[in-house]
């Protein structure tokens, strides 16, 4: 399970830090932190690298950008991961694939239902 990605605010939540201790071990401010967490894309490097060595995170474990781009590329690598494990079964890729995608259209017509009787 390796390439998975968790965002600059779950790293801290992880770490079991307060927003203050985590400002604090950084050298920035909470009201910066709060920005960064929120706008994760604009954080300065030296800041991330400071942020992720305080979390005790690799900076290649951390998703720099929104929680929307941190489900997709974890979804992506889980695809992957649920092929290799279908291939692995015997099945061919092509067929695995098929497999995939047969339940991805069950589940986002299983959403898309349970989104309209919420309404």
């Amino acid at each position: 399970m390796t390439g998975y990605k968790i965002t600059i605010r779950q790293a801290r939540e992880l770490a079991g830090m307060s927003l203050e201790e985590a400002a604090q071990a950084a050298g920035i401010s909470v009201k910066w932190l709060k920005w960064y967490e929120r706008h994760a894309s604009r954080i300065p490097y030296q800041t991330a690298l400071d942020l992720a060595k305080a979390y005790e995170q690799s900076i290649s474990a951390i998703h720099f950008g929104t929680q929307e781009g941190c489900d997709e590329w974890n979804l992506s690598l889980m695809r992957k991961d649920v092929i290799q494990y279908i291939v692995k079964a015997g099945i061919s890729p092509e067929k695995a694939e098929k497999l995939l995608s047969t339940v991805d259209a069950e589940l986002q017509a299983a959403i898309r239902k349970k989104d309209e009787v919420a309404v």
